[in-house]
């Protein structure tokens, strides 16, 4: 099956530790016999003795001590095989959940964003978490009860039939009808643990909405939706949890019978074999007890099924996510050097998404060297972010090239490439950690406490120092505590330390206040190293100071020039001008004046 050998795979240089543990599993399962065997020593030969021909009875006694201290022997050295059995499969299978999971991670790391439209974050939590659980569960408890049972129930069948071959075949007449009823169950169980398994993933994923989104709950005044939305889903799994349980009851009755009936039968034909004197009361005491090891590997097999077929939801659930490739490919040999130029740009460049019709942006072409700012205005759904992700290759353009210092993105070592360009954006993304760790998290490596002070102030953050305790203040997930302005400052603060050639805005200042704005706009124009500038913005106060201004519509370029072109000019960029009330402003051009696109 593919997923055990996706797991045999997984455990690499663990492999050998397995194969111990198998291997103790398997003496773990011989030493069982040797349990009966002594018992039946002992009643044949020291309590029941054998009689002689002058009709007395002679018991060996003496050798009571010594079969029980083997006895006692066997039962230590059991212990301590499977001490050792369970700690080699304890290592291994931590070792294993451990190697998997940070694969899994590192791999959802390196996926773009189409990835994460295609994946709730609760789904892919609950893959993390109770499926790889479900994996470890399979390498430390399934493996070795199945290798152990196996053997058990070998090794007892070939002892039971060297003591009585009959009553042997008798107590095995039953095991048809448990194999039976445990293989229907297997073909059947399936489906119903797949459904239990999406059911809580379905759980999970509202649970991680309404938690990450309960301010809009609160505001919206939706407790009472969410929580029965969530009792909904609650009540689903729990459906689907009896569901699959109740399944098994079907056919545990059978099961439990048969295997109990094993012991019903050596009683009663042992007892008659004794009668006819076909067995000896040592026989008979083997027998009873180790009819166990016929009857529990047969009971267990049911529980043993179960458990593998979850084993198979959830690995198949890991194994999807553990071989997921992304669409953005690392080039095997990318380009890590090269000239620091800063330059960016954009030749016939269109960009389709799958799940659109149209593409979003369409032949685009511009470009902008070291030093310059280019500013980009448009309406919502214009392309804007598209355009700035396509810098940063978030996504690959479908037409076209995108260059960077002269060179294909493509061909560019994604964090070679990721490394020369810092970005802030409207959504801030802020770490349950200090207000420094948070600057500092594009340089952890280099940079030092007066650097994080200065790239705050460039990023007009002075509030920091009127926080509780400063720089060191612990943020809340996702920036709690903070207003939107305050969070956009910390970003701004986080990309300008990584020292960017290439430093993109995705509409960074939208929350902040109109004079903040302005000393940022000249915190900017005098950073103390030299920078690109890529700007997003709808407020013209941004963008005026601009050295080319880029307006889009409908993900083509319908004007560019700087602010007193565009201004001069009917089109999107001078009505935003009117409507924002910038002062100034030339007359408008004659009405018979052509349109025209402003170079």
């Amino acid at each position: 099956m593919q997923q055990l050998q996706w797991l045999s795979g997984c455990m690499k240089d663990k492999r050998k530790w397995f194969w111990l543990a198998m291997a103790l599993a398997v003496v773990s399962a011989g030493l069982c016999v040797v349990f009966p065997f002594i018992t039946q020593q002992i009643t044949d030969r020291v309590l029941v003795g054998q009689t002689l021909p002058d009709g007395s009875v002679q018991r060996q006694t003496q050798l009571l001590v010594p079969l029980v201290c083997v006895m006692i022997g066997a039962q230590l050295l059991r212990s301590c095989v499977r001490y050792g059995m369970t700690a080699s499969l304890e290592y291994v299978s931590q070792n294993v959940q451990q190697d998997i999971r940070r694969h899994l991670y590192d791999n959802l790391c390196t996926q773009d964003a189409g990835f994460y439209t295609r994946y709730r974050t609760g789904d892919l939590m609950t893959r993390l978490t109770g499926d790889l659980d479900m994996v470890r569960h399979t390498v430390c408890w399934i493996s070795y009860n199945a290798v152990e049972s196996t053997c058990l129930f070998l090794f007892s069948m070939t002892y039971l039939f060297s003591v009585n071959a009959a009553l042997t075949l008798l107590l095995l007449a039953v095991a048809p009808v448990i194999l039976a009823c445990s293989f229907l169950f297997s073909r059947t169980v399936y489906p119903l643990y797949a459904s239990l398994r999406e059911k809580l993933s379905r759980m999970n994923s509202v649970a991680q909405e309404n938690i990450a989104g309960n301010k809009t709950v609160r505001a919206f005044v939706r407790e009472a939706y969410e929580n029965e939305k969530f009792e909904n889903c609650n009540e689903e799994y729990r459906q689907a949890n009896l569901k699959a349980n109740f399944h098994w009851l079907k056919f545990f009755p059978y099961i439990e019978g048969c295997a109990q009936l094993m012991g019903l039968l050596s009683v009663l034909f042992g007892g008659l074999f004794i009668i006819q004197g076909k067995m000896t009361a040592g026989d008979l005491a083997a027998f009873s007890l180790m009819s166990w090891g016929l009857s529990e590997p047969m009971r267990a097999l049911g529980t043993y099924l179960n458990d593998f077929q979850r084993f198979l939801t959830s690995a198949a659930k890991v194994i999807e996510i553990y071989f997921a490739r992304t669409r953005i490919e690392n080039p095997e040999h990318g380009r890590t050097e090269g000239e620091c130029r800063g330059s960016v740009e954009f030749r016939g460049v269109t960009v389709a998404y799958p799940h659109n019709s149209a593409p979003t942006l369409k032949d685009v072409s511009f470009s902008v060297t070291q030093g310059q700012t280019l500013a980009i205005l448009g309406a919502t759904g214009s392309g804007k972010t598209t355009l700035v992700d396509a810098v940063t290759r978030m996504l690959d353009v479908s037409g076209g090239t995108v260059l960077v210092d002269g060179v294909d993105v493509r061909l560019w070592d994604l964090q070679a490439l990721r490394r020369r360009i810092g970005m802030a954006t409207q959504r801030v993304q802020l770490y349950s950690d200090t207000v420094s760790s948070n600057i500092a998290y594009s340089a952890p490596d280099d940079i030092s406490e007066d650097d994080v002070a200065l790239y705050a102030r460039l990023a007009a953050a002075d509030f920091i120092c009127s926080l509780p305790e400063g720089f060191d203040t612990i943020i809340g997930e996702q920036g709690t505590g903070l207003s939107g302005g305050q969070k956009q400052r910390i970003a701004l603060a986080r990309a300008l330390a990584k020292q960017p050639e290439i430093l993109i805005l995705d509409d960074t200042t939208s929350a902040v206040d109109l004079e903040t704005e302005k000393q940022l706009r000249k915190n900017l124009q005098e950073l103390p190293y030299p920078c690109t500038k890529i700007i997003v913005a709808q407020r013209i106060s941004a963008v005026r100071s601009a050295d080319q201004i880029l307006v889009l519509q409908d993900g083509r370029i319908a004007q560019r020039g700087t602010h007193e072109q565009l201004a001069a000019c009917e089109g999107y960029y001078r009505d935003i001008c009117l409507l924002q009330g910038v002062q100034g402003m030339p007359d408008a051009p004659a009405a018979n004046a052509p349109a025209k696109e402003v170079r």
